[in-house]
């Protein structure tokens, strides 16, 4: 499996209305979906991505150090 390296909006509030997720405020910068999912946000892309939960074998191979910011 090759490294993802998009670039897209990080969000670090996440809310479910009606069935879907919406994504809220907006990390000024682009990043990675690794980037994001391992350090500072809840969500990441255009569809509102929600971060695999850790421990997961998703979430080990996106984030292989386990490096998530305690909030």
């Amino acid at each position: 499996m090759s490294i993802d390296r998009r670039q897209s909006r990080c969000y670090s509030k996440v809310e479910e209305k009606t069935g879907r997720w919406r994504c809220n405020q907006e990390i000024d910068e682009s990043v990675t979906k690794a980037t994001c999912c391992c350090t500072i946000g809840k969500a990441w892309g255009p569809r509102c991505e929600l971060h695999p939960q850790e421990g997961s074998e998703e979430y080990e191979f996106l984030c292989p150090n386990n490096n998530r910011l305690q909030a």
